[in-house]
């Protein structure tokens, strides 16, 4: 399953959370470069287009942070996607079901735990 957990903060995910959507953001653009659709993944609320690789420094730099050792550059998306239905290419993923599907679907209690310290951080923060 392809599932680059859009809106999802990589500061809350576990570490096999993380490592999975990293990745899953390279088999993204192997499927691009195969001209693949990724339609279900995109309906489903796996993955937003037009942040692939945006996604993918994100996680890297939080694999970083971990002191993982990450030596994958992903390579720009745009020349892949051209093949996709503009419907496609523009929709956003709804937060509220990427949250819900990792956390009470997955049930992970590792990425639970994770994101209620990352919201009581942005309490702290007066976010």
């Amino acid at each position: 399953m392809v599932n680059q957990f859009p809106h999802f903060p990589a500061v809350a995910l576990c570490q096999k959370h993380l490592g999975s959507a990293h990745v899953e953001s390279h088999m993204l653009l192997g499927s691009l470069k195969r001209k693949r659709q990724i339609t279900k993944h995109v309906e489903f609320d796996q993955v937003e287009v037009d942040t692939i690789k945006e996604r993918h420094d994100e996680l890297a730099k939080e694999m970083i942070s971990r002191g993982y050792n990450h030596k994958s550059d992903l390579e720009d998306v745009s020349p892949h996607i051209k093949h996709l239905p503009k419907d496609i290419l523009q929709k956003k993923a709804d937060r509220g079901n990427v949250i819900h599907y990792l956390l009470y679907v997955k049930h992970c209690s590792e990425c639970r735990k994770r994101f209620a310290i990352y919201l009581r951080r942005l309490i702290e923060l007066g976010y």
